[in-house]
């Protein structure tokens, strides 16, 4: 039986925050880092903001207690929006990378648009690979997105930040021993998984790339003739349900004496 539940709701405000980004300046200019002079042509400087809204809806039930056996149930969820609303000097779009990414096409991975939620991923949808006799690129080539006069379409290919997250805690305590379980998960984003696109276009090391293209033989959608350009073809859901924590430690027991 369940003997208590709380809820609570918790709706977030319409915060505004400052949104940076490393910029390149032309020249160089004098920098003091870790007490030396330096030199260096970048700086990071506010390129916009970004609006948070949201809730957060949390629930506790005491599920059973009795003296012999308790059952404590928690389950946390949580969904953040965050908005560009501004941009610096009125633009609409800035394309961005991280300093870490090391792919051929050097390509950008990010889009911040006004209006739109942060962390949307940048490149083009791949529709899998030109087949023998197939106009528009050779054999094996990937094929993408074309616009009317036949050049590759950019645009948004996936979305980096979560639309909600949760927790699910149990807490079982009977005769002196204590368990505890916690689950999480994460729904609603997509990861682009940088170190397959590294095996596959650029080392040729990942176990797929011996099933790849092989005009008359093997003509599948698995390039042969590779690009280094950033594409829907690694972008992977990342939505995920883990059991995060089992922990049982154990109560001191108490013995009577007869």
């Amino acid at each position: 039986y369940i003997s208590e539940i709380s809820k609570a709701l918790d709706e977030f405000g319409k915060s505004i925050l400052t949104l940076h980004l490393n910029q390149t300046y032309d020249g160089e200019f004098k920098i003091i880092k870790d007490a030396h002079l330096q030199t260096s042509n970048t700086f990071r400087t506010n390129i916009g903001e970004i609006q948070n809204t949201g809730f957060e809806v949390n629930l506790d039930a005491n599920i059973i207690n009795r003296d012999d056996f308790y059952w404590n149930a928690n389950f946390n969820i949580s969904s953040i929006k965050t908005e560009v609303i501004k941009l610096l000097d009125g633009a609409d779009q800035i394309l961005t990378r991280p300093d870490n990414l090391n792919s051929a096409g050097q390509d950008k991975l990010y889009a911040l648009q006004v209006g739109k939620p942060l962390g949307q991923l940048w490149g083009l949808t791949f529709l899998g690979t030109y087949k023998t006799g197939e106009t528009g690129g050779s054999p094996g080539s990937s094929k993408y997105l074309l616009d009317e006069d036949g050049d590759p379409v950019y645009g948004v290919i996936g979305q980096g930040l979560p639309k909600l997250t949760w927790g699910f805690n149990n807490t079982f305590n009977y005769k002196g021993f204590n368990l505890n379980v916690l689950f999480r998960g994460v729904s609603g984003f997509d990861v682009y998984n940088q170190t397959y696109a590294t095996m596959v276009n650029e080392t040729k090391s990942h176990k797929d790339y011996l099933n790849a293209f092989e005009a008359g033989v093997n003509e599948n959608d698995f390039p042969s003739i590779t690009d280094g350009l950033n594409s829907s073809r690694f972008v992977e859901k990342g939505d995920f349900i883990k059991l995060s924590n089992v922990t049982l430690p154990t109560s001191p027991i108490r013995v009577s004496k007869t």
